[in-house]
């Protein structure tokens, strides 16, 4: 979800965040890349994160299958020691919360080796991270939406469809007004080499506890801890 967040970054107007309190919102992320190569070979991914927004805080981390995660944990707790050298931010959850003043607290959280991640502002390219908690709250900025066609198609109670289209490329997306969070988001080429889809699937019943409560053993480091 990482990279896609600063791909949707680029297709979105800046925007202040937003003082009001959004609704807590947890969910199932599923995403979808089908490209092909300038050698015919065609590239097709797909994976899925959790994602929970509650208040001033996002979680959000990637499904891994249960047996892959328990072969990482083998294989790291018996080539590593902790403190280990070397931290993989795309395996850990990512911990942001937005602070009263308006900065961003950015952690992320190992669990293999029970540790919280601090990533200071300056370290923020070490993890792609595009610090715009509208951005992240929202997972496609709202005012983007103002650039784009609203479609008469049906939609979900509260949703609406929207479509913008260029020279090389069609975006279609489903946003919901209740949620401030689009359901469903579709870009492809027109060429036809490259198709991304990301759909958004609330869960009935929230986490709980929520995971970043969960977390009193864990050890704190920093990202500074793993540089060279």
């Amino acid at each position: 979800m990482r990279y896609t967040l600063i791909v949707l970054a680029l297709l979105s107007i800046p925007m202040l965040s937003s003082a009001g309190e959004l609704p807590p919102v947890d969910a199932v992320i599923h995403y979808s890349t089908t490209e092909t190569t300038e050698e015919g070979v065609v590239k097709t991914l797909n994976y899925q994160d959790r994602w929970i927004r509650d208040g001033q805080t996002i979680w959000s981390e990637r499904l891994i299958p249960e047996g892959i995660r328990a072969e990482v944990e083998h294989n790291e707790h018996n080539e590593m020691q902790a403190p280990h050298e070397h931290f993989n931010y795309q395996t850990a959850a990512q911990w942001l919360v937005h602070n009263t003043d308006g900065s961003l607290t950015l952690n992320y959280v190992d669990p293999v080796h029970k540790a919280i991640v601090y990533y200071p502002p300056g370290e923020y390219g070490q993890a792609n991270f595009v610090p715009d908690w509208t951005l992240h709250s929202h997972i496609f900025k709202p005012t983007a939406l103002q650039k784009m066609t609203r479609l008469d198609k049906p939609a979900p109670a509260g949703a609406h469809w929207y479509k913008q289209e260029n020279k090389d490329s069609e975006l279609t997306l489903l946003w919901s007004d209740t949620l401030q969070i689009p359901l469903s988001l579709e870009k492809k080429a027109k060429n036809g080499f490259h198709h991304y889809q990301m759909q958004i699937e609330p869960v009935t019943s929230g986490t709980t506890p929520r995971p970043w409560l969960t977390l009193a053993k864990y050890e704190k480091k920093e990202v500074s801890d793993f540089l060279d």
